[in-house]
């Protein structure tokens, strides 16, 4: 019920979905996808250890949340992280796809 919820912290999750699908749909592989999740669990306990609660800070939630799940940072570094991911591809062939081009 809370539209700001809904935009901060959804679309993140949705976002983090979407990138771990698309690099499985990719490599044809899981193991990418789980490097990917487990180097962004790295960042997001590392980001915690580190990071210190002010209560009165000027970004609000919207730019960057009490967290790296909310916010407009996390979809810009997941947006990066996207753009790494589709050059990189361009090293893997999904073995079915590749076994589909020589049967044509």
């Amino acid at each position: 019920a809370d539209p700001q919820f809904l935009i901060t912290d959804f679309a993140t999750l949705f976002l983090v979905g979407m990138i771990l699908a698309w690099a499985r749909v990719k490599t044809g592989a899981l193991w990418f996808s789980i490097g990917l999740h487990a180097g962004w669990i790295i960042a997001f306990k590392g980001f915690n250890l580190l990071h210190d609660n002010v209560a009165s800070r000027g970004v609000g939630n919207w730019g960057g949340g009490d967290t790296l799940r909310s916010g407009v940072v996390p979809l810009a570094a997941l947006t990066a992280t996207a753009g790494i991911c589709h050059f990189a591809f361009r090293y893997f062939q999904n073995p079915q796809t590749a076994s589909n081009r020589a049967s044509r």
